[in-house]
């Protein structure tokens, strides 16, 4: 009698493999493709006798034999093409494999070259190669084999989406979900395409494949659409294009966004395309723009005409956000004392957007602790009350670090654009969704403004991310668009202190 023992040795008895998975047994191909040829003989000869038999009617008899004949005809195909037997009575519950198989033979783009990959065989083989198989070994129930089953994930869904293909498979019982998704980049390789992954939010064991297929819409830098700024609600503000080839507008009031990349990410662009973006709300008097530019204002300068007042040393920057803090307490006195809770931006009450370019240096400029101490209090007191108020901050950071910009976690929102390395990549995004893909140091390089959209929700007095990362990438805007942007309505004295544009 043969032990467990003796199921570890290589040559214990014949070895044989068997795959299980998204694939068809040889007896039900067998099976169906006797049924379906049967059937198709006897409805065959019984239409054509019916045909000759018939006075009238003939045609009707005939085009029957047809349909009869076509249909069992498909039904040999779905066979051959491995389809079981028992989903060809179910067309609802035909599994995926059926339906890209005949997706597949009428059409030959590169979306259908990727399906006939994810096809049967070559799915198992894409599974193999991405680490994602599990065999077990046991005897066979007849003689003394050894049999090795092959186990993959099962596709139990597949959907077309702009960026190519949506697949959502099931992991295996003894391969958490987490597993599945980190093989994600090796699973693209044996696909030939490029692949992300996520946990399915309908399914604890599901996990959903974002096959990318054909060019990429972010791979193109796109001028900045002027005409649509226009368009976009009250309070957002376009900036650029996602990866679905849709537009990408940034909501500003309502929230704080954060901006992080190395030198030449394409930071300057998000701000650019936020300026020009806000200024027909500017000009209906319902947006008033502030800005911080402790690079001297240059950063700023394209488009000084657009904020109510700019602040262009460390001193001037304290000063500005300790009167924006006041005018935050003013705000939320009246809003109590009129019993408003959400106001609507209107000319009488307007959308406070403060714009920090490179807001490190409210860390690292200032002459003294004191000093720097009263800054950080304001920029938290604003970051932490100033939604209620429609008073919001668009900040700008190269530095990842936290030491960088100690209030950077009250930040509801985050653009992540290219970064230096791998360690700055994870102080950005969590370890999670690095090894699921989201690589901001890889993915990004080489594609000034590209970047990963990040928009948190509040849950249980608790900010969460409810959805994956988005790859976005912003508009480009020249000198000329920005510098010819209107000035704010309202009377002006930018000649008395340069430093400052005051209404």
């Amino acid at each position: 009698m043969r032990t467990a023992a003796d199921f570890d040795q290589p040559d214990a008895g014949r070895r044989r493999v068997r795959r299980r998975g998204p694939m068809l047994r040889r007896w039900e191909r067998q099976l169906t493709v006797a049924i379906a040829t049967t059937v198709t003989a006897i409805l065959t000869t019984l239409s054509v006798w019916g045909f000759i038999a018939a006075e009238r009617n003939r045609w009707t008899f005939a085009l029957i034999a047809v349909v009869v004949v076509m249909a069992c005809a498909f039904a040999s195909w779905l066979a051959w093409h491995r389809v079981p037997i028992r989903t060809t009575l179910r067309p609802g519950e035909m599994p995926w494999s059926s339906w890209v198989a005949i997706v597949a033979y009428w059409r030959r783009d590169d979306v259908d070259r990727v399906l006939r990959n994810l096809r049967e065989l070559r799915w198992i083989s894409a599974c193999s190669a991405a680490g994602l198989e599990r065999r077990v070994r046991h005897h066979a129930l007849i003689g003394d084999d050894i049999v090795e089953d092959l186990y993959v994930p099962e596709v139990t869904a597949i959907h077309r989406v702009p960026r190519g293909l949506e697949v959502t498979i099931r992991s295996l019982p003894s391969m958490s979900p987490a597993e599945t998704a980190k093989a994600a980049e090796r699973l693209g390789s044996a696909l030939g395409a490029p692949v992300t992954a996520e946990s399915s939010p309908d399914d604890a064991a599901g996990v959903v494949l974002t096959v990318v297929v054909g060019p990429d819409p972010l791979a193109e830098v796109r001028e900045y659409p002027v005409a649509d700024a226009a368009g976009t609600p009250v309070g957002s503000a376009l900036v650029g294009i996602t990866e679905a080839g849709e537009q990408w507008t940034i909501p500003i009031i309502g929230g704080h966004t954060l901006i992080v990349g190395m030198t030449g990410a394409g930071k300057g662009s998000v701000l650019g395309g936020i300026a020009v973006g806000m200024t027909p709300q500017i000009q209906a008097r319902r947006i008033k723009m502030y800005g911080i530019d402790l690079k001297g204002g240059v950063e700023q300068e394209a488009y000084k005409q657009i904020f109510e007042k700019r602040a262009r040393t460390y001193a001037e920057a304290a000063d500005l956000l300790t009167e924006i803090n006041a005018l935050l307490d003013d705000r939320l006195e009246l809003m109590r004392c009129d019993g408003v809770r959400d106001a609507e931006l209107c000319p009488a009450y307007p959308g406070i957007v403060v714009m920090i370019d490179e807001a490190a240096m409210l860390t690292y400029a200032a002459d003294s602790t004191k000093e720097e101490k009263s800054v950080d209090k304001n920029l938290r007191a604003i970051l932490t009350r100033g939604r209620a108020a429609s008073i919001s901050v668009v900040a700008a950071l190269q530095d990842p670090r936290k030491d960088a910009l100690r209030a950077r976690d009250l930040f509801t929102s985050r653009i992540i654009m290219a970064a230096s390395g791998v360690a700055d990549s994870l102080m950005l995004v969590n370890r999670e969704e690095w090894e699921g893909g989201i690589k901001p140091e890889k993915e990004l390089k080489g594609m000034p403004g590209a970047a990963y959209a990040i928009t948190m929700v509040e849950q249980d007095g608790k900010l969460t991310t409810p959805n994956k990362p988005q790859r976005v990438r912003a508009f480009w805007v020249d000198d000329a668009t920005l510098n010819g942007l209107p000035p704010a309505p309202g009377d002006r004295n930018d000649e008395e202190n340069p430093a400052l544009v005051v209404d």
